[in-house]
């Protein structure tokens, strides 16, 4: 199940929650009740970044 953001309508918290897949229903914000939450995009998280992000990585043509 992935994991998803949303942010608070009323208070502008933002919260993670594990969900199904196709749950659509708006989760309560934690910190005031409100049910006016929405889906925050959000990008993958990987573990390094940029170019040099992998130790065993060769560049595929030189000069790169």
């Amino acid at each position: 199940m992935p994991v998803y953001e949303f942010r608070c309508a009323e208070c502008g918290a933002t919260t993670s929650e594990l969900r199904r897949m196709g749950d659509y229903t708006p989760p309560v914000c934690t910190r005031c009740g409100s049910a006016h939450t929405e889906k925050m995009f959000s990008m993958f998280g990987g573990a390094g970044s940029g170019a040099n992000s992998c130790g065993s990585c060769t560049p595929s043509h030189p000069g790169a």
